[in-house]
């Protein structure tokens, strides 16, 4: 009996010893919120990029939102548009936003060496919202006026596919961009 209560007491004060400690560390650090978003452009970028990074696309959307109301003008712009658009392409599934976000990329970057990649986001966008149409619309416009052949092949066999024409194909070097493309296709 003396035994089994002095085990009993042992137990009750390692409980206590324990969860105190624990309780005290809980109570020392709380657990970090979506309201304490750092006001500093470098700190409130890499803490957007952290929470995209974990899954939580809800707090990495209104970071990266704060981070551009702060920053319009900062050459890292372009990267944080990009990383709203793909937040909503690939992680939100909201493909009408992400096509928002790629066509303002378009419209405030059109000299970036990224601008076709954007493009054939916006088009993207449109398939995986299941707007087949206008998936294809866009993907012609970009066979049309893509700024190289791999662009314009790229887009074009994008465009045929979703047409259910699947297709090996190769533009010539001399394909030029405002032209119908001419290729040679292997069905």
């Amino acid at each position: 009996m003396k035994r089994g209560l002095l085990l009993l007491v042992l137990l009750g004060a390692a409980v206590l010893a324990f969860g105190g400690a624990s309780f005290a560390v809980v109570q020392q650090q709380p657990p970090a919120t979506a309201d304490e978003m750092p006001s500093d452009a470098k700190k409130l970028s890499e803490w957007a990029q952290q929470r995209m990074n974990q899954g939580n696309w809800k707090d990495a959307d209104k970071g990266w939102k704060a981070w551009l109301e702060k920053n319009t003008d900062d050459a890292q712009a372009e990267q944080v548009y990009q990383q709203l658009g793909n937040l909503h392409l690939w992680y939100s599934r909201r493909h009408a936003e992400a096509r928002e976000w790629y066509s303002k990329l378009c419209e405030k970057f059109p000299k970036s060496a990224n601008y076709w990649h954007y493009r054939m986001q916006v088009a993207q966008s449109y398939q995986y919202q299941s707007l087949r149409d206008k998936a294809i619309e866009e993907y012609m416009k970009i066979g049309k006026e893509g700024a190289d052949a791999r662009i314009r092949a790229n887009a074009i066999q994008q465009a045929w596919s979703l047409k259910g024409k699947h297709f090996y194909m190769h533009v010539n070097g001399t394909f030029t961009a405002g032209r119908q493309p001419e290729v040679n296709v292997q069905l």
